[in-house]
């Protein structure tokens, strides 16, 4: 399988921040069945067979040293009908850019989207795709819906009017958070690294996909907020040593699961 190599340079830093404000909703640009209602964003009503995508209209730029953190609030409703498919944090350099939408049903409205970085919540068990689980959290690259990396949240992600979640990123580290309140764990529930922008390459859409089958369920995102950074690095003398590390998403190297402390 191919390796995403990240490489880290001692050096010098000043940070420069590109964006870093609570996202208006509604002003996401709005792609198959997604839609406003009130002050959330309705990624798919509770009907089969629905797909809905929506990004931040205008792409970010990504380089060797960006930085971002973002926090989220989802909702899910069954209203009975067994509860599917789920909902992704997706950051994506895909052709459609902010009109961009994936395969509906398992593949939770980003499947096929490539080049992309995808941090899913899964509601439904598609079998060895998902190592047989309806229930997890789950990091992928390209569009891949089998997340080479999860976790089980300690709590029925189906079941949440509210679920709250941060997804930090370093340049390197990358760092998922979820909880049942709006207090940040102190331990992150998955954790990987390598580098952003050897998979997205220069610039990056962020925002969220959803998506039902023959199950269903109201899908929302209730908050987001998103902070982007550039931290411009001026290297320091080449006798210093230089950190390398490999994007383990793809491989498996490098990766440590971590679960929220209760």
């Amino acid at each position: 399988m191919k390796t995403f190599v990240a490489s880290a340079f001692a050096a010098v830093v000043m940070s420069t921040a590109a964006y870093a404000a609570p996202v208006n909703l509604a002003d996401m640009n709005l792609n198959g069945n997604a839609s406003i209602s009130g002050s959330s964003l309705i990624l798919t009503p509770s009907l089969n067979g629905q797909n809905g995508t929506a990004f931040i209209d205008t792409p970010f730029a990504i380089d060797p040293a960006t930085t971002f953190s973002a926090a989220f609030e989802l909702g899910f409703s069954q209203n009975g009908s067994g509860g599917a498919d789920g909902i992704s944090f997706l950051i994506h350099n895909g052709p459609d850019g902010a009109d961009q939408t994936g395969v509906l049903g398992g593949g939770i409205g980003y499947q096929g989207i490539t080049p992309s970085l995808a941090v899913e919540f899964d509601t439904w068990n598609n079998g060895s795709v998902d190592d047989n689980s309806d229930n997890h959290v789950g990091i992928a690259v390209n569009g891949n819906i089998d997340a080479t990396l999860q976790a089980d949240p300690g709590f029925t992600i189906q079941d949440q009017s509210s679920l709250f979640a941060w997804v930090d990123y370093d340049g390197f580290v990358l760092d998922v958070f979820v909880s049942l309140t709006n207090v940040k764990p102190g331990t992150s529930l998955l954790t990987t690294t390598g580098s952003l922008f050897n998979v997205v390459g220069d610039q990056a859409y962020f925002g969220f996909t959803a998506s039902t089958g023959g199950a269903r369920s109201l899908q929302q995102v209730n908050s987001f907020d998103l902070d982007v950074s550039s931290t411009p690095a001026v290297p320091l003398p080449a006798a210093l040593p230089m950190l390398v590390g490999g994007f383990a998403l793809m491989c498996g190297l490098g990766l440590r699961r971590r679960r929220k402390v209760s």
